[in-house]
């Protein structure tokens, strides 16, 4: 438990230090929390003994993602995230693990970026209740600075997973629209 407390501790305060030392961004770690709500523009599931065709007109997912990144230059950061997602009509979880890069037009603190990511699904469940497979993304995005070191970041894009369940069997392709808003360091 001491360790866990001591790692937390370390990424929360490793973005504030390495931000101390450089106001312009020009380079450093970062840390942010973003939440993401999946509105399905396509996709299709794939059960013999359930159900095959398109996903329901109504199905939907929410996403909540961890990332921990480094400022390479003042406009390209590169993002390590873990998240949790969760998928309605037809119900489903998956476990993202992301390499994302973003591209900030101006510095990192305020104005646009664009962003692509991608990486597999993975499936930490010992009941095997997580999709496993892989996810892709890409998108745009504007930051809001918040204060010297946080900011608020809105984004829209594309984010497009397949997935499958050995405990249940059924193999999803999901294509959606991505609305983000998340908090940074």
């Amino acid at each position: 438990m001491n360790k866990i407390i001591l790692a937390l501790s370390l990424m929360l305060i490793v973005p504030f230090m390495s931000n101390a030392q450089d106001h312009e961004r020009k380079c450093g770690f970062t840390l942010g929390l973003e939440y993401r709500y999946l509105a399905f523009t396509s996709g299709e599931v794939y059960d013999p003994g359930w159900y095959s065709g398109p996903l329901y007109s109504d199905a939907k997912g929410m996403s909540l993602r961890f990332y921990l990144g480094y400022y390479i230059t003042k406009n390209i950061v590169l993002n390590a995230g873990f998240g949790l997602d969760g998928y309605q009509n037809p119900g489903s979880n998956t476990a993202p693990l992301v390499l994302q890069a973003k591209y900030h037009f101006n510095n990192g603190l305020k104005g646009f970026y664009a962003f692509a990511e991608g990486g597999p699904l993975l499936n930490l469940s010992p009941a095997g209740t997580l999709d496993k497979g892989e996810t892709y993304g890409a998108g745009i995005g504007k930051n809001f600075k918040l204060s010297r070191i946080l900011k608020l970041a809105t984004s829209i894009g594309y984010c497009y997973q397949n997935s499958s369940n050995d405990t249940f069997g059924g193999e999803f392709t999901r294509n959606s629209m991505l609305l983000g808003l998340g908090l940074f360091f």
